[in-house]
């Protein structure tokens, strides 16, 4: 039986266009706690303008949709508590109250995987009506008003506007705001986001990454073939013969978005563990990225 911690979720009404990784990552989270799925326009939307009124222009300025998501699962923190989850994240086992009773925790980021931000806004809970939350939606704004003019037009996803996404509203914004507010408490990353790839008992979650963001980007998501290479994960259209036929090794494996399993290892144990040696690991995952990347390249040679 779900506790009483509830677990918010921010997703389209459609779920049709859902990354296949987000139905399981949402029913895991069902087994666990009680869930709120919020839908990814009128209800955030409705949010804002209803109880927040004075961060609504800010809000509508936003010229990326992954920025109203971003920013309202502060919003929806401060009003409500609990925990926001991304769709992409999957839950193994309740959460234990030891993370949740604080005024405001955030993931840990030890790995240069996908980002290299300390702190993640995928998962995070807080406290209703956390003074530190009005304090970060503040932040945004400053953020947002000093940095409006630098995003590369026609509006469209590009590096740099990637990078002022993540530094105006995204992981990190949450980085640099945790850190100048003195807000560091922290879900550890070895039990809460370890490699995608990764599994072990241990594990409370795991960020999946689908690197879906926003309704800029939900349609256009056509990679289904999952390609992992020492636990590297990578998206693609189609898997040739020639990258089949290189691709042969215990440590390397061809999944689906679909038949991708939650429970199974593809790192072959080589994911955090409390002891692990964090630089020894950042190394590997870097050589295992160089690896996968020159298959790639011999596969269109």
């Amino acid at each position: 039986m779900p506790d009483q911690l509830i677990a918010h979720q921010i997703a389209p009404k459609d779920t049709s266009i859902w990354h296949p990784f987000w139905h399981k990552c949402h029913e895991s989270w069902k087994h666990h706690h009680q869930v709120v799925l919020w839908n990814d326009q009128e209800d955030i939307d409705n949010l804002i303008k209803d109880h927040y009124p004075q961060y609504w222009n800010l809000y509508q300025a936003f010229p990326f949709h992954v920025m109203k998501i971003d920013f309202v699962r502060l919003a929806i923190l401060h009003r409500f508590g609990g925990v926001y989850v991304d769709m992409d994240v999957f839950c193994y086992q309740p959460i234990p109250a030891e993370y949740t009773d604080k005024e405001f925790v955030a993931i840990e980021n030890l790995m240069n995987e996908y980002t290299s931000a300390r702190y993640e806004n995928s998962l995070m809970a807080a406290q209703k009506d956390s003074p530190f939350l009005i304090h970060m939606m503040n932040y945004v704004k400053t953020l947002f008003i000093n940095s409006r003019h630098h995003f590369e037009k026609p509006l469209r996803r590009t590096v740099k506007n990637d990078n002022l996404i993540n530094n105006i509203t995204g992981s990190g914004m949450l980085e640099a705001g945790m850190k100048g507010f003195g807000q560091i408490e922290f879900f550890p990353c070895h039990l809460f986001n370890n490699r995608p790839a990764a599994y072990d008992s241990s594990f409370i979650t795991k960020h999946a990454h689908s690197s879906i963001w926003g309704k800029e980007y939900i349609n256009k998501q056509k990679a289904n073939q999952l390609v992992i290479i020492d636990g590297i994960m990578v998206s693609i259209d189609v898997v040739s013969d020639k990258l089949r036929d290189l691709i042969h090794h215990e440590n390397h494996h061809i999944t689906s978005t679909h038949d991708f399993d939650f429970y199974f290892d593809y790192t072959g144990g080589t994911f955090l563990k409390a002891d692990s040696n964090i630089d020894r690991l950042n190394n590997y995952i870097q050589d295992a990225t160089v690896r996968l990347n020159d298959y790639f390249k011999a596969a269109h040679s």
